[in-house]
């Protein structure tokens, strides 16, 4: 009876260590790396094997965990390989090399700026990467790592974004967006933006924006603008603007289709060939109860004795034989008490094509407006004609200048168009015969009065014509004829 008691005693003592080489899959060797890892302090240990005697990772050991002597990792059995849970710096694993699910590989570096490095090739796959020896970050599928230039400081954010190149402090924000290798301290915000021609503090916001010239200090806001300047500081505003490839610098192109001639600098541009800019309002917008005065002002000189900048206003530029633009100040005389808008009436007509004369001939060259009489308040026009008639042959040149006063009157529809007063200030310049000039008022359309001059030359003329202004002292607009 005592030899089995004592029997019975041993196996009751041996059943825990029995047991605990059955949890660990009946693997002696598993059995003494647990009871090595065991130690009187505190310390939990897990199995140690070398990487080639890893057991085989299968779909039954998924979640395993085991410490690998050679890699000095944690490792663990996702189901198909064993895989180091990487806490390392970031030279000691290559990148990509740990596999977190199917598609995904990501790196945690531990090298005083913590950043988790994820690389995938799959479409809708997210990579963030940095930081490497130029600090660079890349976020989103496929976008092209900074690491491969000499750059630094560079960001790119979004499916394709490439920021492959020598940027350096930049950044891309936007699918597929690119910045050219020479672009420094710049920022691209917009799908599909290109920063191809480089340059430095240039900002893209808006997509489809192409910057193919390497001017610095670009500014683009819009969609579609295409900017080939190599000039700098130059703003574009406005969908599809556009600077041609050229030396633009310091312009500013703004409006929807705006643009401006290559090579064309130091101009503000407001409105585009599709979508124009007709009328332009300073201080308090279109209307405003209680409107205030502006003024329109060149630069001032400064220090002492330095002159102030002038000011030109000019019409538009034809080409060739066609007219230029007429240049035209305006205001608007008072009507009828109400709130109906007063209307905009020329008090100064500048005509910038000369107008072919008959000889001998009275041609109307300007059209009054003479408004039927409302309250009293129209009903009537006056100003003056100034003019220039010019006559020569080839070979001898006349010219004579004079002014005439007009007073109009338009009495319910009936106007007095013939209230002239005399030419005065006449000077001529006729070396070799004579040339003479008259003006008349005659009433030919409704509501409105032309002015007609009759010249002659006695001179076999190839060329009889005027140019001509015309101020206004009341209500009326000027029509060239």
């Amino acid at each position: 009876m005592r030899r089995l008691l004592t029997a019975i005693a041993i196996l009751l003592l041996a059943s825990p260590l029995l047991a605990q080489t059955g949890a660990n899959a009946g693997s002696t060797k598993a059995a003494q790396e647990f009871a090595k890892a065991l130690t009187a302090s505190t310390f939990f240990g897990v199995p140690r094997y070398t990487t080639v005697a890893l057991p085989t990772c299968n779909a039954a050991n998924t979640g395993a965990v085991a410490f690998n002597t050679t890699s000095t990792f944690l490792t663990f059995c996702n189901g198909t390989s064993w895989g180091d849970a990487n806490s390392g710096a970031a030279s000691a694993v290559t990148p990509g090399s740990t596999t977190v699910g199917t598609s995904v590989s990501c790196v945690l570096f531990a090298d005083g700026v913590s950043v988790l490095q994820c690389a995938s090739d799959l479409p809708g796959q997210v990579n963030i990467s940095g930081p490497d020896a130029a600090t660079n970050v890349e976020i989103g599928s496929v976008t092209t790592d900074a690491n491969a230039g000499t750059g630094g400081n560079a960001i790119a954010i979004g499916s394709g974004a490439d920021n492959s190149g020598n940027s350096l402090d930049t950044i891309l924000i936007g699918r597929g967006g690119t910045f050219a290798a020479t672009s420094t301290n710049s920022v691209s915000i917009g799908g599909i933006n290109s920063a191809a021609g480089g340059g430095a503090n240039s900002i893209q916001l808006g997509p489809n924006n192409a910057k193919a010239g390497a001017g610095a200090a670009q500014i683009q806001i819009g969609n579609g603008q295409t900017n080939g300047a190599s000039g700098n500081n130059n703003l574009l505003v406005g969908n599809t603007a556009t600077i041609p490839a050229g030396t633009t610098a310091n312009s500013i192109i703004m409006g929807a289709t705006a643009t401006v001639p290559a090579n064309t600098s130091n101009v503000f541009v407001a409105g585009g060939n599709t979508f124009p800019i007709s009328n332009v309002y300073f201080s308090e917008g279109v209307i405003n109860a209680s409107a205030l005065a502006y003024t329109i002002n060149g630069t001032g000189g400064s220090g002492s004795n330095n002159a102030g900048g002038a000011v030109k206003m000019a019409g538009g530029f034809g080409t060739g034989t066609a007219a230029g633009g007429d240049v035209a100040l305006q205001r608007s005389p008072s009507i009828a008490t109400g709130t109906t808008a007063q209307t905009a009436t020329d008090a100064l007509y500048i005509r910038s094509q000369m107008k072919a004369l008959g000889a001998g001939v009275a041609t109307a060259v300007a059209r009054i407006s003479v408004p039927q009489g409302v309250a009293g308040l129209t009903g009537w026009t006056g100003g003056t004609l100034f003019y220039t008639v010019v006559a020569n042959d080839a070979t001898n040149y006349q010219a004579t200048s004079g002014s005439i006063n007009f007073a109009f009157v338009n009495e319910a529809g009936t106007e007095a168009c013939t209230n002239l007063g005399t030419v005065s200030s006449i000077a001529d310049a006729t070396p070799t015969g004579t040339l003479t000039a008259t003006v008349t008022g005659a009433s030919n359309a409704a509501d409105t009065c032309d002015l007609l001059i009759n010249a002659a030359s006695s001179l076999t003329e190839s060329t009889l014509a005027a140019f001509w202004s015309v101020t206004i002292n009341g209500p009326g607009t000027v029509t060239p004829q």
